[in-house]
């Protein structure tokens, strides 16, 4: 018996876990990048900074 409700409260977490992940995502405001072009802003703007964390991997061959 609590084996049931330990597995059903699993399945009913996941179930929300995905329909959060892809049902209610959150919307697209109107600001840079958002593709509009009534202000000219998104050509000035700088482009970002590289990330130092990535690793470049390097094919062996």
């Amino acid at each position: 018996m609590i084996e049931n409700l330990i597995v059903a409260l699993i399945v009913g977490a996941s179930a929300w876990y995905t329909a959060r992940k892809y049902v209610f995502k959150p919307k697209k405001s109107a600001g840079c990048g958002s593709g509009c072009s009534s202000c000219d802003t998104c050509e000035s703007a700088p482009a970002p900074a590289a990330d130092p964390r990535v690793i470049k991997l390097h094919r062996v061959g």
